[in-house]
């Protein structure tokens, strides 16, 4: 049996139907907040004198009202697809198992998240300290990366910390002769023409490791022994003002392990690490070979560098020992010191290169023994 609906019923069935989905529509955007636009925005950024910290908080686009959020493991928790995910320091992605560097992570709120870290962390977290040689001014600067599913978003977080002069230069008084004539009159009105005022731009400093051109950043494991190179430059706008040079470079596992393989920019183990040499576009490079200390895969890598204006003095290393004469400090030239870092993972083997590896690891033997 067979029942026909009329055309007036069709269309009040349609209309329901329609009033109904718009009724869940109205209600599904009033309610969720992925009906909504949002963005992260740098909220707060306080350099204080023991540390630093910086709160990113979501707010709606059509507001500027903080959207409340769930915690991220909380469970059925309805905003996980509106956070990041995940939130890290630039080239500080992967830790060590041992340490898992706990004040480079975010805490999460119900409003976003924040950092708080010391100053004495900072470097941990990938942080480059500038120092400006004339001033005595600090200078801490890093990215903040919220890794997100159709793009990612980069916050770039700089610390400027102005130091006093010193005490004595502030209490010394001295007498000045009078070297003009006593009858010496200075006129009245004085015509100045123009004042002419510019500073150079401030230089930033990056260091990157490369594998035949393609980048090696903390997600990739390269096996020991694989040839290598290490990259140090300034960034375009400072690259015709500047010249750098490095003066010290520091090994580590992240823990307590830590060995100095380039000591006044003169390598100590050639066969390790390789001297830096200066490219036509004032980049520095050295070659190296992959190596890492022993029950560990992470290798950290920490430089000191000078910056000068124009160019940097280039120390001359002797042969076997690698080390320079003497300290070259040109202290006319030099205007800035920076202080960086990289981690790399480092593990696994190669059957091919079983007897270089071998050799690699002597080599790091007698690097930890000759401290």
């Amino acid at each position: 049996m067979r029942f026909h609906k009329s055309l007036p019923q069709i269309i009040n069935t349609s209309i329901c139907s329609i009033t109904l989905l718009l009724l869940l529509f109205i209600l599904d955007h009033r309610l969720c907040p992925c009906a909504k636009t949002f963005r992260w925005e740098l909220s707060e950024l306080h350099c204080a004198k023991g540390h630093i910290r910086v709160e990113i908080l979501l707010l709606t686009s059509d507001s500027d009202e903080a959207l409340l959020l769930q915690q991220p493991h909380t469970h059925n928790n309805n905003n996980s697809h509106i956070l990041p995910q995940s939130v890290y320091w630039q080239n500080i992605r992967i830790h060590h198992d041992d340490d898992p560097l706990e004040r480079c992570q975010p805490l999460f709120n119900s409003k976003g998240f924040m950092f708080k870290i010391p100053l004495s962390d900072l470097y941990k977290c990938g942080f480059t300290q500038l120092v400006n040689k004339l001033s005595n001014d600090v200078i801490f600067y890093q990215n903040l990366v919220l890794e997100q599913p159709h793009r990612n978003q980069t916050f770039a977080i700089k610390c400027l910390y102005k130091k006093p002069y010193f005490a004595h230069q502030l209490k010394l008084k001295r007498s000045r002769r009078n070297v003009l004539p006593e009858d010496f009159q200075e006129d009245d009105d004085l015509d100045v023409i123009d004042t002419l005022q510019e500073n150079a731009p401030e230089p930033q400093i990056s260091m990157e490791v490369r594998q035949n051109g393609q980048l090696i950043d903390e997600m990739v494991t390269v096996i020991p022994g694989t040839p290598l190179i290490m990259e140090i430059k300034l960034n375009q706008q400072a690259t015709n003002i500047y010249g750098i040079h490095t003066k010290y470079l520091e090994v580590s596992d992240g823990n307590a392990t830590s060995e100095t393989i380039l000591f006044r920019g003169c390598t100590v183990d050639p066969y390790l690490f390789e001297n830096f040499i200066v490219n036509p576009n004032n980049t520095l490079q050295a070659k190296f070979r992959a190596f890492k200390f022993p029950n560990t895969a992470f290798v950290k890598f920490r430089a000191n560098i000078q910056i000068c204006l124009k160019k940097c003095r280039s120390p001359h290393c002797l042969s076997g020992q690698g080390r320079s004469r003497r300290d070259l400090i040109d202290k006319k030239s030099h205007l800035y010191e920076a202080s960086l870092g990289l981690f790399m993972k480092v593990d696994g083997w190669d059957i091919s290169k079983i007897d270089e590896i071998r050799k690699i690891e002597k080599h790091v033997q007698l690097l930890i023994n000759n401290k």
